[in-house]
């Protein structure tokens, strides 16, 4: 067993006795003697009855600390008679302040000359104490003797007190302390996380077996197992295995088979002329009562049953399996686990009386007999990791025919619980732990064992973290402790994010908002060109010989304004195509064209209005504009721009300006503002004052024909002709009716406003465009990850980056409820079938009006080329939040939506029976509908297909979402519970300690 399975604060899973007898050596004078151990004492209480009762010479009595095994968290002490008489030990108290108990299973008295060990005691206890008392009956010590105490402690982080009693009144008592190890020395400082178990519900442990009884019967049908006894303890399961020769258990109009008058209910079962059954009591009553069992038909049989304690309430047998054959000499089952930690348990009937003998080494026999017409055994093994394929294996003498059915029983306690540490502000992470946070890590209670762990999120400026740490097991009793550690300058990343997420989770998105880091270069600018025109008669406009250099990744962007709202119809650079980024039309038209990978040399860049004089946009003569162009390179092939353009407007100002958030990391930012009448009077083409100027952002020059000074002259004839510039140019044209200018700026991280801003001379309407250029080192802005090892990235469509938003616990998406919605349909790895054991769970705030219904998920398979999806779908409809299903369409089922507008935890589980829905933490409804088989290929955030046509998308969410699950495995009622409470009040479910810094703790040890 590791060693961090034991990790909980009081005295843990399991505090066992072990008491021993054996001669020693050890003779003088009463005193306490403590071993240097991982345990430093505090102070020795002797009890004043010792001096006043009895004479130190008669009985004198030592308690030392002999041993603290580590590796088993056992510590020992050791009490000597080092005085003249023998003495009696009556009892041991153990006292603590946080002392949870969970069990006292054993203590033995050990004869040191026949190294017998006789049980003496065992109580197990499912309650908090403080105290915990074992009686201690005929433990004789005599002088020179030791009787040593052992305790097993899982987490031991408070003074323990241990006392001993004697016949004769005597007391002594000593009291230790644990001293928690230091993860490393490069770490300066920790901090201590105590869990508060109040939030922790439904008591999880791991499973006991606590009782185990069988019987045979022949000639009837009617059999009893008498003064079958149920511990106290909690979560229990009762589990009875029927193997008969012929029948089954009789179940018409109830089933026939009870424990203290309450049925049971039917596990699986297989009949091969023999048959074999399995049922089931959760929470059967504690005490002592009858197994009454009412066969078909008369029957020989053999009734066996288990007591189990720490077994899952909701969900506790969360597989079964049947095999059976004829005329063999070996048979079994096998069993697929989901779960970690479970226990599988089968029974089988072999016809006739043959000896059973179990195959795998790894199977306890619970019990094997028979009657002359057949033999019944029964079996279990506790697993580890799932997923497993748990082989149950018997041989026989003979050959004969067997039955054989397996089922696993689901533990109640919470195995590598993700708990979240949720810090809105820390001052000592923010002086102390790095920037990059690769110095964070988190331990188990003993402050050494590390614990794995995922940052979402952490802002070096205030101390602001998100993490995730998987907890081997979380219990609910005082005070569970993880420790936080930090400041180390030379850390490397500690963190392991798949590592955090155990293989029943198949996917983990925390849609998180942390912007992604820059990695590469912004997109370069080759060549810059800007003319002036008037339309030909062909409506044509033409910037001449404009050069694209030999550069990767190259991108043309032609920019076009008029001083009318005219869209253009086409743009061509060396007769090739251009596409136009979508836009609106506001008083003056401005617009962005591109086009992707143009070849290398110089061309013409033409643009075209219109096709012919009767066509609308061709009326009203000339219109002026100007025609510019980037060659830029180091672009995105893919996806070079955002979307759409930024569009910014007004009817009378000299304030143009146009802000625009951008989508992606090393993007490079480009506007155009356009003016109408911003020319000076007199048909001036070139002024020593621009129209629009004093931009905030930079303005590039344009690679004229001449050097030096830019200058201008204005042709003779008609002044709607082009004006002629030379020289380095600002990228601006003054014309009669229409000034344009552009400038550019380089953005490093997403979801970054810019402003681009100018200054006219004349107040006039005016229009200001921009548009994100995407670089060909952009990163984090296509996928939201999955944190497991499955990687099932989702792709969010018609949803930028941006369009995330603050979610309930870090980052969240806002979804339009038009068109965005997140999905996975390529090489979905390790989700569960649609009708196979599954949970998934979500935070969403949902609009408090619209049209339904609205998909949260949706997991399903599409057929190749469209047809009938089958899924499993989770949303809205109306005021209620539903589970549906299809094909063929059905509402699984229906409850009323809390509070609309607000944040909440929905969780959907299915354990191949039964469907349940929970909102806040709470199971709300059930449903028996049976869910259809198919293996999926595809999942949708936001969203689903329609019901009979997978190319046809609908039912868009509206709203906001976060935290997104999907689990191979049925999550417990006290899981989700549990998993609310974290993660609805981070604050609440854990307090976080001051901070120890290695020197101080270290000299206090």
């Amino acid at each position: 067993m590791r060693r961090y399975d034991y990790c909980r604060l009081g005295l843990g899973t399991i505090v066992t006795a072990l008491i021993l007898l054996s001669f020693a050596a050890v003779l003088g004078t009463a005193a306490l003697v403590f071993s240097n151990t991982n345990f430093r004492v505090f102070k020795t209480l002797l009890d004043q009855s010792y001096t006043t009762k009895i004479s130190r010479n008669l009985e004198s009595p030592v308690i030392e600390n002999s041993v603290d095994h580590s590796s088993t968290q056992q510590l020992n002490f050791t009490f000597t008679n080092t005085g003249n008489s023998a003495i009696n030990i009556t009892k041991i108290e153990i006292d603590s302040p946080t002392l949870n108990v969970t069990g006292v299973t054993s203590t033995y008295i050990t004869n040191a000359e026949s190294k017998t060990s006789i049980p003496v005691y065992s109580k197990p206890l499912y309650s908090k104490i403080t105290t915990e008392t074992i009686p201690i009956p005929g433990s004789t010590i005599l002088p020179g003797q030791t009787f040593t105490a052992g305790i097993l402690y899982p987490c031991l982080t408070d003074p323990v007190t241990i006392s001993a009693t004697t016949s004769l009144g005597s007391v002594i008592k000593t009291q230790v302390a644990p001293n928690v190890g230091w993860y490393d020395s490069h770490w300066q400082f920790r901090k201590k996380l105590t869990l508060n178990y109040t939030q922790i519900v439904g008591n999880p442990n791991s499973i006991q077996l606590d009782n185990v009884q069988n019987t045979t019967g022949s000639g009837t049908s009617s059999y009893t197992l008498p003064n079958f006894v149920v511990g106290s303890g909690s979560n229990r399961l009762l589990l009875i295995d029927i193997e008969s020769n012929t029948g089954t258990v009789q179940t018409n109009p109830t089933p026939q088979i009870t424990y203290a008058g309450i049925p049971l209910t039917r596990s699986n079962g297989t009949t091969n002329t023999v048959d074999s059954e399995i049922w089931y009591l959760t929470n059967p009553p504690t005490g002592t009562a009858d197994i009454a069992v009412t066969m078909t038909t008369t029957a020989n049989v053999v009734i066996g049953a288990y007591s189990f304690f720490g077994v899952d309430q909701t969900y506790p047998i969360s597989f079964s399996a049947t095999n059976s054959s004829s005329t063999e000499s070996r048979g079994g089952v096998n069993a697929y686990t989901t779960n970690p930690n479970s226990w599988v348990i089968d029974s089988i009937a072999v016809q006739n009386n043959p000896n059973l003998f179990t195959q795998n080494s790894v199977q306890t026999i619970g019990w094997s007999k028979g009657t002359s017409t057949v033999t019944g055994g029964s079996s279990y093994v506790l697993t580890s990791t799932p997923p497993i394929t748990q082989k149950m294996g018997w041989s026989w003498s003979g050959t004969q025919k067997y039955a054989d059915v397996a089922v696993e029983i689901k533990s109640s306690a919470f195995y590598n619980f993700p708990l979240l540490v949720n810090e809105t502000t820390d001052t000592d992470l923010k002086q102390y732990a790095k920037s990059n946070r690769n110095d964070i890590l988190f331990t188990a209670c003993d402050g050494v064992t590390k614990l794995n762990h995922e940052i979402e999120n952490y802002t070096t400026t205030t101390g602001s973290l998100t993490a995730w740490v998987q907890v081997p097991n979380i219990y609910n009793s005082p005070n569970n402790v993880i420790y936080m550690y930090y400041n180390n300058t030379a850390a490397t990343n500690q963190q392991n994010v798949a590592g955090t997420w155990d293989p029943t989770f198949a996917g983990v998105w925390h849609f998180a908002n942390a912007p992604p880091i820059s990695l590469g270069k912004l997109p370069q600018i080759d060549n810059v060109r800007i003319n002036a025109t008037n339309a030909t008669t062909n409506y044509q406009h033409i910037l001449k010989n404009f050069a694209v250099g030999q550069h990767k990744d190259r991108l043309l962007l032609v920019t076009l304004s008029t001083d009318h709202p005219y869209n253009f119809t086409s743009v061509t650079y060396n007769g090739q195509s251009l596409t136009q980024i979508p836009h609106l039309l506001y008083n003056a038209d401005s617009e962005f064209w591109y086009l992707l990978n143009p070849p290398v040399g110089s061309a013409d860049i033409k643009a075209i209005r219109c096709t012919a004089p009767t066509y609308p946009l061709c009326t009203g003569g000339f219109p002026q504009m100007s025609i510019g162009a980037y060659s830029l390179y180091g672009v995105d092939q893919t996806t070079p721009t955002a979307p759409v353009a930024v569009i910014n407007h007004g009817d009378s100002s000299t304030q143009p300006n146009v802000s625009v958030t951008n989508i992606f990391v090393n993007s490079l930012l480009i506007d155009q503002a356009a003016i109408g009448n911003g020319a000076q009077s007199g048909g001036n083409f070139f002024h020593p004052t621009w129209d629009l100027a004093s931009p905030t952002q930079t303005q590039p020059n344009t690679n004229g024909s001449g050097s030096g000074t830019c200058t201008g002259t204005n042709p003779t004839g008609n002044p709607a002709l082009n004006p002629t510039y030379t020289g380095k140019c600002p990228y601006v044209m003054d014309f009669t009716h229409d000034t344009s200018a552009s400038s550019y700026v380089g953005v490093t991280t997403p979801c970054q406003t810019t402003t681009f801003h100018w200054t006219a001379i004349v107040a006039d309407q005016w229009v200001d465009v921009a548009v994100e250029v995407k670089s060909n080192s952009s990163s984090g802005d296509t996928t939201v990850q999955d944190s497991t090892s499955h990687l099932n990235f989702l792709s969010p469509i018609n949803l930028p980056a941006c369009g995330q938003t603050l979610g309930k616990i870090g980052g969240g998406a806002n979804l339009n409820g038009a068109n965005q919605f997140f999905i996975k349909n390529t090489t979905l790895i390790g989700m569960p079938a649609t009708n196979g054991p599954q949970t998934a769970s979500i935070w969403y705030s949902a609009p408090s009006q619209g049209t339904y219904p609205r998909d949260l998920s949706s997991l399903q398979y599409d057929p190749a080329g469209g047809g009938t999806s089958t899924a499993i779908r989770t949303g809205f409809n109306t005021s209620s939040i539903d589970a549906w299903k299809f094909s063929p369409v059905k509402n699984i089922m229906t409850t009323p939506v809390p509070s609309l507008g607000n944040w909440h935890y929905a969780a959907y589980t299915y354990d191949r029976t039964t469907s349940r829905l929970f909102v806040d933490g709470v199971q709300l409804i059930t449903s028996s509908t049976a869910l259809p088989s198919a293996t999926p290929n595809s999942l949708y955030i936001g969203a689903s297909t329609s019901n009979n046509n997978a190319n046809t998308l609908a039912q868009f969410l509206k709203g906001s979402i976060d935290e997104f699950r999907y689990s191979t495995t049925v999550r417990s009622a006290s899981w989700i519970a549990t998993e609310y409470n974290n993660q609805a009040f981070p604050s609440t479910f854990i307090k976080i300690g001051l901070p120890e810094k290695i020197t101080d703790v270290r000299s206090s040890q």
